[in-house]
């Protein structure tokens, strides 16, 4: 399975895989995951961050979205081994951000789920989908949001992410943030219009309950963010629901 080829690369798989990188000598080697030699050959040479060598084995007719053992790809090796070189020779020669693995995570999901916004934009700048779900159906916009990774927020919603797109609980980024006080992106997310009113059908709660009801401690910062949200909805005539 893919996760457990990534774990072994040193990239924790909880509660989803690619959220960060330890261990890189635990890697095992390209020839482990592609038995097909000029397949592992690329993937090496991907992982080695030697696009040069990517190019040349891609023309000579290597398939950078060959599938390996373990669900691996080389664009998923070139991913573990963090070689962001290797990795944007491989999408250059047509490798695909969205193929789906078969634990149903896609480079780009994973990508999405970690902490390195460089590998996002790579991604994303090769056609990835920043409206993509994971393989529980959370849209990676969410997935960014549960993470409180502000800057794959704003990355994906640049890249055309929908800002109202829910997950199975039908919740929103704006609303998954609100639940967790992480009103300084709150902010930022009403700024760009997220509708802080649209309720989840499985917890019945909106953003605007966390904005307007949810108690910080005075001296905290994000408290004088909830305060810049109630007033930013206020003034838009949206008055504080009743407590929940």
């Amino acid at each position: 399975m893919i996760l457990v080829a990534l774990a072994a690369a040193g990239w924790t798989s909880l509660p989803t895989p690619f959220a960060a990188r330890t261990a890189m000598a635990a890697l095992p080697p390209a020839s482990h995951f592609f038995p097909d030699a000029a397949t592992a050959r690329l993937a090496d040479a991907a992982g080695r961050g030697d696009a040069a060598a990517v190019r040349q084995l891609a023309a000579a007719g290597a398939d950078p979205n060959a599938g390996g053992t373990e669900g691996m790809t080389p664009l998923l090796f070139a991913i573990a081994s963090n070689s962001k070189a290797g990795a944007k020779a491989l999408l250059e020669a047509g490798a695909d951000p969205n193929r789906r693995a078969r634990d149903g995570e896609s480079a780009l999901t994973m990508v999405a789920s970690g902490t390195d916004a460089d590998w996002l934009r790579l991604l994303l700048a090769f056609g990835g989908d920043p409206n993509a779900r994971n393989a529980i159906g959370e849209p990676v916009l969410v997935n960014a949001g549960l993470r409180r990774n502000a800057d794959a927020v704003r990355i994906l919603l640049d890249s055309g992410a929908d800002i109202e797109a829910t997950d199975e609980s039908g919740s929103t980024v704006t609303l998954v943030l609100a639940r967790m006080n992480q009103f300084h992106v709150v902010a930022y997310l009403l700024g760009r219009n997220a509708d802080a009113l649209h309720r989840s059908p499985v917890s019945d709660d909106a953003a605007a309950d966390y904005i307007f009801h949810a108690v910080l401690d005075p001296s905290s910062p994000l408290a004088d963010w909830q305060q810049r949200c109630r007033q930013y909805l206020q003034s838009r005539g949206i008055a504080a629901p009743p407590p929940r």
